[in-house]
C-alpha cells in the first residue's frame, strides 16, 4: 500500500514540471500582465461620473462603453466606502443605492468624497421635500 502511494506521489511530482504546467504558467502571466498594463489603467481612463441637479451619469467600459442614468427621486440610500486598496492609496467610493440598482462612483480623495456625499444627500432630501 505504501508503495502505491510513494508511485503516486512521484508520478504527481514528476508531472509538475512537464512541458504542459510550463504553458499553463506563461498563459496566467500573460493574463496577469495584460490586466495590469493594458485592462485595469483603460478602465479608471475611460470612468467618469456627473451629478447634476435631478440625476447622476456614468460612464464605463474598456471593450463596451456603458452609460448609466441615475434619477434622484430614485435614490434610496448612499454609503461612502474604503476598500483595502483605496484605503493605500488615500482614495475613496461611494455606493448609491437606488430603487433600479446600484452604481460605485470610485477614484476619489477623501476630501471629493466627503463633498460629493454631501451633495447627494443634500439633494435627495431636497426632492424629498418637495
Amino acid at each position: 500500500m505504501a508503495a502505491f502511494f510513494l508511485c503516486a506521489l512521484t508520478s504527481i511530482i514528476f508531472d509538475l514540471f512537464s512541458p504542459f504546467w510550463y504553458v499553463i504558467m506563461a498563459i496566467i502571466l500573460v493574463l496577469f500582465c495584460f490586466t495590469f498594463s493594458f485592462y485595469l489603467p483603460k478602465k479608471y481612463k475611460k470612468y467618469s461620473f456627473s451629478v447634476f441637479s435631478d440625476y447622476i451619469l456614468i460612464h464605463s467600459g474598456v471593450f463596451f462603453t456603458k452609460t448609466k442614468h441615475m434619477p434622484m427621486e430614485n435614490i434610496q440610500f448612499v454609503v461612502k466606502v474604503t476598500g483595502i486598496m483605496d484605503h493605500f492609496f488615500g482614495l475613496r467610493s461611494i455606493t448609491i443605492r437606488a430603487a433600479g440598482g446600484a452604481a460605485r462612483l470610485y477614484g476619489m480623495t477623501a476630501e471629493e468624497a466627503d463633498e460629493m456625499m454631501d451633495q447627494l444627500v443634500r439633494q435627495i432630501e431636497k426632492g424629498e421635500d418637495e
